[in-house]
């Protein structure tokens, strides 16, 4: 089941004009890229997000999406 986690520390992207602040906005920015360009990185970040928004290795899912975003 699919539940909004907050992220420990909010992500600060680029190009947004307000702070990450959880699992399913991290989440709707990747789903909605994947939709106009799927891409293998894009499903991975998403899946791990996936897992974060179940209460696993949220951590790592933060992580992995700042590393994502900063090469996107």
């Amino acid at each position: 089941m699919w539940r909004d986690v907050a992220f420990d520390e909010p992500v600060i992207l680029r190009d947004s004009a307000e702070p990450i602040r959880t699992v399913g906005q991290a989440a709707q920015i990747v789903q909605s890229l994947l939709e106009t360009q799927f891409t293998i990185a894009r499903l991975t970040i998403l899946l791990a997000l996936e897992r974060a928004a179940e209460g696993v290795e949220i951590a790592e899912a933060r992580q992995a999406f700042c590393a994502w975003a900063l090469q996107e």
